[in-house]
């Protein structure tokens, strides 16, 4: 997943997983231990829609959720941090209007000026997540 200016140019790129089904995007990164330097979890929708929401259930620490609409521009950043104990009734729910939403590391956002009307481009293989085996046994690079 490329980041890039209005030039075109490459600012930063992340290696991502790939949540593209109900039960993918349900799990997310839940119940998971760390979400490794310049890596993120794409949630993948069929169609952009106004209202794409984000819960953080079962989460352990703070991320940044990027919004990104159907033509590749990111329409909103949000900081969500845990909300241990919380009812799932009762989660703050992140929205923005999307197509894809990108999960990745708190503070990533601000360090690489990803704000709305940034430019996206995804591309290369996919993979789907399984948070058990792969996010919980990454070790944070930095």
């Amino acid at each position: 997943m490329f980041f890039e200016n209005q030039r075109g140019q490459t600012l930063w790129v992340y290696d991502v997983w790939v949540a593209d089904t109900g039960p993918e995007r349900y799990q997310g990164l839940s119940e998971t231990e760390i979400l490794p330097t310049d890596t993120g979890l794409l949630f993948v929708y069929d169609q952009e829609a106004a209202d794409q929401a984000i819960v953080m259930r079962e989460m352990h620490y703070t991320i940044d959720i990027v919004f990104i609409d159907g033509s590749g521009k990111v329409t909103a950043v949000r900081s969500a941090p845990p909300e241990p104990g919380v009812p799932n009734d009762e989660l703050t729910h992140y929205t923005g209007r999307a197509r894809w939403i990108l999960e990745i590391p708190h503070g990533t956002a601000e360090r690489h000026a990803i704000v709305p009307e940034t430019s996206v481009r995804i591309t290369g293989p996919t993979h789907s997540i399984d948070p058990k085996s792969t996010i919980n046994t990454a070790h944070d690079s930095t």
